[in-house]
């Protein structure tokens, strides 16, 4: 099933999974094999599948999720429910206010705006069947003032970026005007990159793969083409794209590994991981994006809560953003959660519910 691809990890992943378990018996790998593992190999094969009865002829890799994702933005942008409004739209009013915007004050609460809205947007989950899209998400930590004060109020020794990114739509358009914002906050003739790492194969429903930032542009194009302020900030964050905003694939994203491997010197694989070891050790700031890039970040782990996630993230050298909505019981708050952890009302599936969250600023710089 992997052998059409030449990534080296991939190789040296799948050969694990046939060394451990019997090709022959794959029941035994779905009930024993950890479930990071296994939803990967999930998604793999769907998309080996669909790629193998309709991708053959044309060279390219099929994304199974493309209509889906098209679809999910258009029933939010033209959503005339009462009980939802649509979040693009909101971004988008958020983003004339960002362009607009002048004075420290202004652009404090701006970015705090943008930040729970970022948080709100990582909510909304294609491949959660049924799942809940929340208008708003209830940080259990939320450290958008510590964050303007320590870091965003002055970007003057920022240069570069890195954020790891999630979902597609509304979440990948938030993610596209915060670096708007930190563009705009520094001054746009400065030298600032937003690197954005996505996923070279379309693994899992709404993730967001190489080339989605233009069936981004291009479904945003359509669905705000009566209304000219949207189509102008939407050129000017476009004419970004390349130099400042960058899209950046990379076959590491698609794995099951836990981000740490970049600091094991006994990784012998052949391929090359020096520049994605850059990203957690060279960036002025990560940005770390929703429920699996946790999960990778800490090690895929039922943890006590109340432990804290510093002791979990050492090998990683720069000060860290982390915008996450809980939706698996992989959870490490320590100190900063104590108030929200002994909340009597919190419901029982708070770690998997999507109800809460966190915007959680770690200077693990060193």
């Amino acid at each position: 099933m992997f052998s059409r691809y030449s990534d080296e990890l991939l190789k040296s992943w799948a050969k694990q999974q046939n060394t451990q378990y019997d090709q022959n018996d794959v029941s035994k790998f779905f009930t024993n094999a950890p479930f990071i593992d296994v939803e990967h190999y999930f998604y793999f094969y769907i998309l080996h599948h669909v790629n193998n009865s309709h991708g053959e002829n044309t060279g390219k890799i099929i994304d199974p999720y493309r209509e889906n994702k098209i679809s999910s933005m258009e029933k939010d942008y033209f959503s005339t429910s009462g009980t939802h409004e649509s979040k693009i739209k909101k971004l988008l009013e958020l983003g004339l206010k960002i362009k607009n915007c002048t004075g420290d004050r202004n652009q404090e609460e701006n970015l705090g705006k943008l930040l729970k809205m970022n948080l709100s947007a990582n909510s909304t989950d294609l491949s959660q069947l049924f799942w809940e899209q929340f208008s708003e998400v209830r940080a259990a930590i939320d450290d958008s003032k510590e964050f303007w004060a320590d870091y965003a109020s002055d970007l003057g020794g920022t240069s570069r970026i890195n954020i790891l990114v999630d979902n597609f739509g509304i979440e990948f358009l938030s993610d596209i005007i915060l670096g708007y914002y930190f563009i705009l906050k520094k001054g746009r003739d400065t030298d600032i990159e937003i690197i954005y790492h996505v996923n070279e194969l379309p693994i899992f429903v709404s993730d967001v793969k190489s080339g989605d930032e233009k069936l981004l542009f291009d479904i945003l194009s359509k669905l705000t083409e009566n209304n000219e302020e949207y189509t102008a900030l939407l050129d000017d964050i476009r004419s970004f794209i390349g130099t400042k905003l960058i899209f950046r694939p990379d076959f590491f994203w698609n794995m099951p590994d836990n981000y740490n491997i970049v600091s094991k010197s006994e990784y012998k694989n052949t391929r090359e991981l020096s520049a994605i070891k850059d990203i957690f050790n060279g960036s002025n700031l990560l940005i770390v994006k929703g429920d699996l890039n946790y999960r990778r970040m800490v090690g895929d782990r039922n943890y006590n809560p109340n432990k804290k996630i510093e002791s979990r993230i050492g090998y990683i050298k720069c000060p860290v953003l982390i915008i996450r909505s809980f939706k698996s019981d992989c959870t490490l708050l320590g100190r900063k959660g104590r108030d929200f952890l002994r909340n009597k009302n919190i419901e029982q599936d708070w770690q998997s519910s999507g109800k809460y969250g966190i915007i959680q600023y770690i200077d693990n710089h060193r």
